[in-house]
């Protein structure tokens, strides 16, 4: 077979055998930058994965890490204790109605009227903190309270809300003095989290 392409070429024109070495030469130059091209990226993934085991080095020299762990799973068991929980997101609706109508009861504020909403899905920042045993992702509520304007038992009021273990965000305070007797409106909002019983029974044992 070489024999014979050899003698092809030997009885071809020097224009052809000009025209072969030329496209020759074309295919190695081609194959000298295909190289050149892998070898720079190459080159980029070395430098990359230098640069990894640099910053692996300082973190592993790192001694912060547990204590800021620890500070992280502390702060993820504060936010947790601000959900309003329970098996069932009905329940944590009537724990909070109870829980809200006892305690303007107990401040001296006469309650006309109290309503509960269900709003969006919180976001993921918020939900995460529900943890893996949370059952549903974290869920606003918004809560309506209407009550005659008395101003010491407001202000006991929401002096109790400041304080309530779990949290209670006043989002909208109105005052409706046209009406007999004067009332204020109030718009609550917080942050429920239905577990399912397992896990709330576990975290009781905790």
């Amino acid at each position: 077979m070489w024999d014979n392409l050899r003698q092809q070429l030997a009885s071809a024109s020097p224009g052809l055998r000009l025209g072969l070495l030329g496209i020759v030469v074309i295919l190695w130059v081609h194959g000298l930058l295909l190289l050149d091209d892998r070898n720079t990226v190459l080159r980029d993934e070395l430098q990359q994965a230098r640069e990894t085991t640099r910053r692996l080095e300082a973190a592993s020299r790192e001694r912060a890490w547990p204590a800021r762990a620890e500070e992280a799973r502390k702060q993820l068991a504060a936010l947790r204790a601000l959900q309003w929980t329970d098996s069932e997101l009905g329940l944590v609706e009537a724990a909070f109605q109870d829980w809200a109508r006892s305690t303007a009861t107990s401040a001296g504020l006469a309650v006309r009227d109290l309503g509960i909403a269900r709003g969006r899905r919180a976001p993921a920042a918020a939900s995460a903190a529900g943890g893996a045993a949370a059952g549903e992702p974290a869920q606003t509520l918004r809560a309506r309270l209407v009550a005659d304007l008395q101003r010491d038992p407001l202000i006991g009021f929401l002096s109790e809300l400041d304080r309530s273990a779990r949290a209670v965000v006043v989002e909208r305070a109105l005052l409706r003095l046209h009406t007999t007797p004067p009332q204020v409106e109030l718009d609550l909002r917080l942050l429920a989290q239905v577990r399912p019983p397992a896990a709330a029974a576990s975290g009781a044992a905790r």
